[in-house]
């Protein structure tokens, strides 16, 4: 299985946010924070799931299972 993950990171006066899906595969667990012009992402995928991913100045990976990014967010 594959899922896009592509949060929006600025605006709205929302500077972090949680959560989990569950999937036949397992939980899928997001997690972000920004603060001072960056944004720390996090992203847990099961086994068996991959994310195609969108974030700013990172491109466009394919990643499975943990990934965490820092993303400078005054572009």
């Amino acid at each position: 299985s594959r899922i896009r993950f592509e949060p929006l990171l600025a605006g709205g006066g929302v500077d972090s946010a949680r959560g989990s899906v569950p999937t036949p595969h397992g939980l899928i667990q997001v997690e972000w924070a920004a603060s001072d012009g960056t944004a720390t992402v996090k992203l847990v995928l099961p086994r068996g799931v991959s994310a195609d991913v969108r974030l700013p100045g990172i491109g466009n990976p394919r990643v499975r299972r943990r990934n965490e990014w820092t993303i400078d967010c005054t572009e």
